[in-house]
């Protein structure tokens, strides 16, 4: 999954963050294929509330308030990196409402595209 979503982010990305739950964000598992592949890891301890904070509220059905706090921790993300990388399901409600001033990953869908591909080519061979 790390691999295939690195693979999507844009070559004229340098500065990435990681949009996920703590666990995620601690075990460093995308943050040492970012640094490998030469991109800059960008993480704040401000970025990592909010995120657990629109996941609280998306748990809870209060998507306008995620909504809102989206739209003030995107503005925030725009001011510094070009990529951001989605790896958390839950925040797949709100993240398609912006992407105009820098990319967003998601991990979920570059999983299954890669294991789509890699069915049709097992198939190909037959």
């Amino acid at each position: 999954m790390i691999d295939e979503t690195i693979k999507e982010i844009p070559k004229n990305s340098k500065k990435v963050a990681l949009l996920a739950t703590n666990p995620t964000v601690q075990s460093g598992i995308f943050q040492d294929a970012l640094v490998r592949e030469g991109y800059d890891f960008l993480h704040q301890d401000r970025w990592q509330t909010c995120v657990n904070q629109i996941i609280a509220q998306i748990k809870q059905g209060q998507i306008d308030e995620s909504l809102q706090l989206w739209d003030e921790l995107y503005s925030e993300l725009a001011e510094t990196i070009d990529t951001a990388i989605i790896a958390c399901t839950d925040l797949n409600v709100i993240t398609d409402k912006k992407s105009n001033d820098i990319s967003i990953i998601d991990s979920s869908t570059c999983l299954s595209q890669a294991i789509v591909h890699k069915y049709l080519s097992l198939m190909d061979r037959g």
